[in-house]
């Protein structure tokens, strides 16, 4: 929403700038999400966005989008970080915000396709699963695209010792191994050993 918001605000500065005399476009956020990564999208686009450890950066669609706008604007930028929510309004905005994000029965599919189904743990968000060789049993309830060839998948994990699900936790796939895991589906999968790009390469059962 916050990177949405930045676009939109070089999409203005673009139509409308040369009109209204406009010499630097100064952006206040409170989105620590885009004050640290705005530097690092170049970055990102020249390594195919993938970060330094190979891992394939989300929203990829959008950083394309504020590169592009924030080149043909031709001004000097700045964005600078500063904590938001004083307001009233402004924290019952983000309490009802945090709140819908836990509300599985809508989902706000944004401007990446993908496929969703409900968690069994109940509360919280995934994390990025501690890959380290390991077999895991797990079930699927999110995917969707991070690059044309990778697949980010967002799944509960299995504890055979409660044989209960006990985390989400996310982690990725090559395109043809994305393909025979389905949401809703419980699979044992072996992963690679790298924990910051943890990768399924293998569906077991």
């Amino acid at each position: 929403m916050e990177l949405c918001a930045c676009i939109r605000a070089f999409e203005y500065v673009v139509e409308k700038g040369t009109e209204l005399g406009v010499e630097r476009v100064l952006i206040v956020t409170d989105s620590l999400y885009v004050f640290e990564n705005h530097r690092r999208a170049a970055t990102w686009r020249a390594n195919k966005w993938t970060n330094s450890a190979g891992r394939p950066m989300e929203n990829s669609d959008l950083w394309k989008r504020f590169l592009a706008v924030r080149q043909r604007a031709r001004l000097r930028t700045e964005i600078i970080w500063k904590k938001g929510k004083k307001t009233a309004t402004l924290k019952m905005v983000n309490r009802a915000a945090k709140e819908a994000g836990k509300s599985p029965h809508i989902f706000d599919r944004g401007f990446r396709p993908g496929k969703v189904a409900d968690s069994k743990v109940k509360s919280g968000s995934s994390s990025m699963y501690l890959a380290n060789g390991q077999t895991t049993t797990i079930r699927i309830y999110r995917s969707g695209m991070s690059r044309k060839i990778a697949h980010k998948l967002i799944f509960d994990v299995f504890d055979e010792l409660t044989n209960s699900y006990t985390h989400k936790r996310f982690a990725y796939a090559e395109a043809d191994t994305a393909a025979r895991l389905h949401r809703k589906h419980c699979y044992k999968v072996r992963f690679n050993r790298d924990a910051k790009h943890p990768t399924i390469e293998q569906n077991l059962r």
